[in-house]
C-alpha cells in the first residue's frame, strides 16, 4: 500500500514528462523523437525504467506536410515550387497515415510512452488518444467526436465535419 506523498509503481511507471517546445521546424523534432524512442527501446530491453519516464511532446511546426508509411506522394496535393512558394516542407515519415498538414497554429502532440504501461492493443490505445482530444475540445466548448470508419477527431454538424485532429501512430 503506498502512503501520502509516495508514488505506487503503477503512477510511477505511469508519469509523463510534458515538454512544451513552442514554434520548431518539424526534422529536428522528428529526431528528438526518434532519440526519445530509441532510449525507451533500450531501457525495455535492459528491463529497467523508461528514462526519463514518458515523454509528451507538443509543437507547434511552421508549415510542413508528412507522408506517412501507408500513403502514396500522388495524394500531395501541391507540386514541388508550390511547396517552396507556400514555404513548405515535406517529409516521409515512418508513422501510419496518409498526408498530414501541420503549421502555424496547431498544436501537434508527440506521446512516446511505454505502452505496456498503458495498455497494448493499438486499437484501444488510438481510441484513447482521440478520447483525450474529445474530452480536450469539451473544455473549450467544442462539440467533437469520432465518426464511424473514418480516423481522428471531427467537429462540425453532420454531413459538414471538418477533422481537429489526425492519429498517426508508430509502434515498436
Amino acid at each position: 500500500m503506498a502512503t501520502e506523498g509516495m508514488a505506487t509503481d503503477t503512477e510511477r511507471n505511469r508519469k509523463v514528462y510534458v515538454c512544451r517546445l513552442g514554434r520548431a521546424e518539424y526534422e529536428p523534432v522528428w529526431e528528438l523523437q526518434k532519440r526519445i524512442q530509441n532510449r525507451l527501446v533500450e531501457a525495455k530491453l535492459q528491463g529497467g525504467e523508461p528514462p526519463p519516464g514518458h515523454v509528451l511532446l507538443l509543437v507547434e511546426h511552421p508549415h510542413v506536410y508528412t507522408l506517412g508509411k501507408h500513403g502514396r506522394v500522388e495524394n500531395l496535393l501541391l507540386s514541388e515550387d508550390e511547396l517552396r512558394q507556400a514555404a513548405a516542407r515535406f517529409f516521409k515519415i515512418d508513422r501510419g497515415g496518409d498526408i498530414t498538414y501541420h503549421g502555424p497554429g496547431q498544436l501537434v502532440g508527440y506521446p512516446l510512452f511505454d505502452l505496456s504501461h498503458f495498455d497494448t492493443d493499438i486499437h484501444t490505445y488510438v481510441h484513447r488518444l482521440e478520447e483525450a482530444v474529445i474530452l480536450t475540445c469539451a473544455d473549450f466548448g467544442v462539440k467533437a467526436d469520432r465518426i464511424e470508419k473514418l480516423p481522428g477527431v471531427w467537429v462540425g454538424p453532420d454531413g459538414r465535419e471538418r477533422k481537429i485532429c489526425a492519429v498517426g501512430i508508430r509502434s515498436s
